[in-house]
């Protein structure tokens, strides 16, 4: 490969070492790794092992362009998991965020019907609502 192939290797594979702790931190969290994030690492890699094998290390000019194409789309499906991982944090924090609002107002129903609700309550009831809870969860 030539010198800028072996800039854009070291930069994937760079890429990839900031983001595979992301993709270990959501399987610990969550017990599981999706499908389209195990796919995106095996389309990003399947594309630098075509670099490998049908081009080979000292690549003529024709290939070297080549080269650079399966890196490019290597870099693609890696951002691509990037953005997928954010997502997929997002969704799963607004799920407990979901369960965490609807067991509190559980508990505020439970303390409305008593005689005589607390004042601290009242001030309580108004700072909450799901969207500052997902806010909170993702900032912390």
């Amino acid at each position: 490969m030539e010198n800028s192939s072996g800039e854009k290797l070291r930069e994937l594979y760079s890429f990839y070492w900031e983001i595979k702790s992301s993709v270990a931190l959501y399987e610990t969290n969550f017990n599981k790794i999706p499908a389209e994030l195990l796919n995106e690492i095996r389309n990003a890699f399947d594309h630098v092992a075509r670099c490998y094998v049908l081009y080979g290390l000292d690549s003529e000019q024709p290939e070297a362009a080549k080269i650079e194409q399966h890196l490019d789309k290597s870099l693609s499906h890696l951002e691509r998991l990037h953005l997928d991982l954010y997502k997929l944090f997002i969704l799963e924090n607004k799920e407990q965020v979901d369960r965490l609002v609807s067991q509190i107002e559980t508990d505020l129903r439970g303390i409305r019907e008593r005689p005589y609700p607390l004042p601290e309550v009242t001030r309580f009831q108004g700072w909450l609502s799901k969207e500052s809870l997902l806010t909170f969860i993702i900032n912390h």
